[in-house]
């Protein structure tokens, strides 16, 4: 796929594409940049976070975050 293509594909500017190429895994033939689904899967994997658990009503709190509400 075209870096046009890409960048609808990951709902990106093509600019932005453009800006981060050298993040982004391509296939480089001659001075022609493609992509393709799965490299850009990966990609997005790779920049795929996990949130931390919430913490639960009523569980104790750590005892850094109670000594910051007392000075503040």
């Amino acid at each position: 796929m075209t870096r046009e293509e890409a960048a609808a594909y990951l709902r990106q500017k093509v600019s932005w594409v453009r800006d981060h190429r050298h993040e982004i895994p391509h296939i480089k033939v001659g001075r022609r940049v493609f992509y393709t689904r799965e490299l850009l899967d990966g990609y997005l994997a790779s920049k795929t976070a996990t949130p931390l658990p919430r913490p639960r009503p009523g569980a104790a709190r750590s005892v850094r975050s109670r000594s910051k509400r007392r000075t503040a």
